[in-house]
């Protein structure tokens, strides 16, 4: 009996330092994206790629886990829930403070049309692809077991990546066609977070285990969502309004206020990011000097929390093996491949006459960094073998499909 204690002790204490260290590496690799060194190197387009494409931080996260020095024990992801739970509403947040009014009625008619054809196809590719998968290899999966892997491939194929400094100069030569790739790169982020968390309200979680759709109380959890972002963003702006605050009071108003929208939007079953993301797009669009500040702050830490995330995927594969997930992942190139550069080429619009436009097709295909937080998302609040499972697929396409710009320009 005490020995059975006593191993269960040490078990414990393991998980609890190596928690501990992957975060202080976390926050170690956060801290240096903010500095003016890693600054220096994203002007290079390679580091620009895998250092502002969150793959440096994954590689360092794959030492750490099983497949390196397996630090991330069993339980580490328990440890660590809170920290996680709280990164992806400050990811929510960021997005959402995309969302102004004034900028989405400059978006152009051929960037809407470009959106929804993408999103659309998107979507049915992704969850068709996990769904057939997952059939094959559980023929009598229920719907409530596929609900939320679908839709996590579906959301998570939306959109692309918005970085250009490895598409040899674009953001440079084609202002047009950049700003398009940006903005478009930004929306299809918001609409991926949104629909991703409207999926996670409707699943509910039996007592034996078993995942159900429930649109009754999935309904119910949205407007719970909607109201509680509203009045949490209304008082945070009258709290900062009343005085002249710091920045770090203002961070700390702010972490206090996505805890609160986080924990509402977790308790009804939903994703952090999803709640966060209604608080970012209500915050952006209240004219105060309190919340511009707040909004700076917030954008400046972009590179930081992507860089902590891709580390945690890193550390959260597990094995390598499984055949299925390759399989979405080859299906998912493919896509991007064969559907998403004719929809780019078809409706961007004039700015395909501009210098440099040829390259927009690698734009398409990179894989959008969201993805990768999505899946933690869904690993955070179930972790299985086949949320791993997405979450390698995921890896896997969003690796593939950013290796292309960097072959195609070390050939040019």
């Amino acid at each position: 009996m005490t020995a059975t204690l006593a191993t269960e002790t040490f078990g414990d204490i393991t998980r609890a330092i190596s928690a501990l260290a992957i975060g202080s590496i976390a926050f170690g690799l956060a801290s240096f994206s903010l500095t003016r060194q890693a600054a220096k190197l994203l002007r290079i387009p390679v580091a620009a790629a895998l250092i502002g494409g969150g793959w440096v931080a994954f590689a360092a996260g794959l030492l750490l886990g099983p497949i390196g020095f397996d630090l991330f024990k069993t339980g580490s992801l328990t440890e660590l829930r809170p920290l996680l739970q709280l990164g992806l509403a400050w990811i929510g947040l960021l997005v959402g403070l995309q969302l102004k009014r004034s900028v989405l009625a400059a978006v152009p008619a051929a960037l809407w049309q470009w959106l929804a054809l993408d999103s659309l196809l998107s979507l049915a590719a992704g969850v068709g692809f996990t769904a057939t998968a997952l059939r094959l290899m559980d023929p009598g999966a229920s719907l409530g077991a596929m609900w939320i892997p679908c839709a996590l491939t579906g959301c998570a194929t939306m959109g692309w990546a918005g970085e250009l400094r490895s598409l040899r100069g674009l953001d440079t030569r084609s202002p047009q066609l950049a700003t398009l790739i940006h903005a478009g790169a930004g929306l299809a982020a918001v609409l991926a977070i949104a629909l991703h968390g409207v999926a996670m309200l409707q699943a509910s979680t039996l007592a034996d285990g078993t995942t159900v759709i429930d649109a009754a109380r999935g309904s119910l959890g949205l407007v719970v969502t909607l109201i509680v972002a509203a009045i949490a963003a209304t008082a945070i702006r009258v709290i900062l309004d009343r005085e002249s605050w710091s920045e770090g009071r203002i961070i700390a108003s702010l972490v206090g206020t996505l805890a609160l929208v986080s924990g509402v939007s977790i308790a009804l079953n939903g994703s952090p990011m999803f709640g966060a993301c209604l608080l970012g797009m209500v915050i952006t669009n209240m004219r105060s000097g309190a919340m511009r500040r707040l909004e700076r702050l917030v954008t400046e830490s972009e590179a930081a929390v992507a860089s902590m995330f891709f580390l945690f995927a890193g550390a959260m594969l597990g094995d390598l093996g499984s055949f299925w997930p390759w399989i979405i992942a080859a299906a998912l190139i493919t896509f991007r491949f064969a559907f998403k550069t004719p929809v780019a080429w078809r409706l961007s619009g004039k700015a395909w006459n501009e210098p440099g436009a040829q390259v927009i097709h690698f734009a398409a295909i990179r894989q959008a960094p969201i993805a990768i937080p999505l899946a933690i998302a869904s690993l955070v609040e179930g972790a299985n073998d086949t949320q791993r499972g997405i979450l390698l697929a995921l890896v896997a396409c969003g690796v593939l499909s950013n290796l292309f710009p960097l072959l195609w320009r070390s050939r040019s």
